[in-house]
């Protein structure tokens, strides 16, 4: 108890909270760039397929999961999680670099790229697992709400800077050039250093794990706690319906759309914009509501992007689209990490937060296959439109898990209009 009191001193709560902004400000150059640029590489650059797009997706996304699932045994064990952190964080941002040298391997450059990063987002699963656990030890829970609102705003600010230079820079040369992209992720893992250096620079003293598991299994106990079981269907519901179109979001944009590198720094400024724009608000509407509600808003939000994406090939149009979709994505990120802490004991945190993200990260894999073989069976338009009933499908579910309906029997979507008047409209 004197251990975790001496964590939560003003003083070091203060350093560390300017250390977690300068650490996540890194980390969303560096991620925020390969993601971004990662796609338009494999497609212009590296000629890839629709399915290596749909793998470039759900291969990471597993092995995450696994990383998500060792790392739950480890954490307990450890009594200091930033050694750990620091360490996967760093391997994870140094595969960047290798990313633009995989033409190097002829015909196999794009399986080497997919897999490059996939081991980048192992590594990346030990690193979440272990920052959640860090700050979760390191900043006081009645102040994270705050922390997280101000830290998201700084460092998608930040994101958006870049990616609108980058953007620029790279648009003045041939999208089928492999050096720009050798350049830019080599610049990404530079921003990962510097990620890894201000996580390392974080006051955690040495002290036992507060998530020291009880004699029966912990995997057990998660999965017989029925309303964590609950929330991780609805969430994992959700997941399948929303990344299923990432990749197809690529392709159409690429494609279809024929983007170059400035639009795409665009699509992505405009997703960020609406972040910022969006954060505080989220966080405020889920205080008066809770996260469920919201979190239904936030999918029927969501729902229109596919619909609007495909709507227009006009470029100025789908950056509307994206700062439309950023709007409901920032409450997505915050609603979901919320109501994961609210539904995970203290305890067995690290054991609740590894089987949601392992469960999500299978989820992760299965979906984006799913997106792009049924874009082999039936057109563009037909599958968005799927996705968007599907994300309205979720919003139901999200709001059937606030008590509103307790059964869907004939007569179910007038139930479901009463419980949004009742709820939504003041």
């Amino acid at each position: 108890m004197r251990d975790i009191m001496a964590n939560h001193k003003p003083g070091r709560v203060r350093q560390n909270t300017r250390f977690s902004i300068l650490n996540g400000s890194f980390s969303i150059v560096a991620t925020g760039t390969v993601a971004t640029y990662l796609p338009l590489y494999l497609l212009d650059g590296l000629h890839a397929s629709n399915q290596a797009i749909a793998l470039a997706s759900a291969l990471p996304a597993l092995l995450g999961a696994v990383a998500m699932g060792l790392g739950a045994l480890l954490l307990p064990k450890l009594r200091r999680y930033r050694p750990m952190t620091v360490t996967a964080t760093l391997l994870a941002r140094l595969v960047y670099a290798l990313l633009g040298f995989t033409p190097f391997f002829g015909g196999a450059a794009v399986s080497v790229t997919i897999y490059a990063y996939a081991g980048s987002s192992f590594m990346q699963g030990f690193a979440g697992l272990g920052w959640q656990a860090l700050i979760d030890r390191l900043i006081p829970s009645r102040l994270r709400a705050g922390f997280f609102s101000q830290r998201n705003v700084i460092t998608t600010a930040v994101g958006l800077t870049s990616m609108l230079i980058l953007g620029v820079v790279l648009s003045r040369f041939s999208p089928h050039a492999i050096g720009p992209y050798r350049v830019t992720f080599a610049l990404a893992s530079i921003a990962g250093i510097g990620e890894a250096y201000y996580l390392a620079r974080h006051q955690e003293p040495e002290q036992a794990s507060p998530f020291l598991e009880t004699k029966d299994v912990a995997w057990q106990a998660v999965f017989r706690n029925h309303p964590f079981v609950t929330f991780i269907l609805a969430s994992t519901f959700f997941n399948v319906g929303w990344q299923a179109a990432w990749p197809l979001y690529a392709i159409y944009q690429i494609r279809m759309a024929h983007a170059t590198s400035i639009w795409i720094s665009l699509f992505t400024l405009a997703g960020q914009m609406g972040q910022i724009l969006s954060f505080r608000w989220w966080g405020r509407y889920s205080v008066r509501h809770g996260n469920l509600v919201p979190l239904a808003v936030a999918s029927l939000g969501l729902a229109l992007n596919p619909i609007l994406t495909i709507a227009s090939r006009s470029l100025p149009w789908l950056v509307l689209v994206n700062l439309f979709g950023g709007l409901a994505t920032s409450g997505i990120i915050l609603l979901l990490f919320n109501q994961l802490l609210a539904q995970s004991p203290k305890r067995r945190r690290p054991s609740y937060i590894a089987a949601y993200n392992v469960v999500l990260g299978l989820a992760g894999f299965v979906a984006p296959e799913l997106g792009v073989a049924l874009l082999g069976w039936i057109h563009m338009t037909a599958v968005m439109t799927v996705f968007s009933l599907w994300r309205i499908a979720a919003a139901a579910v999200f709001l059937r898990g606030t008590g509103t309906f307790t059964r869907m029997r004939t007569g179910g979507v007038r139930q479901l209009l009463y419980g949004i008047r009742r709820r939504w409209i003041r």
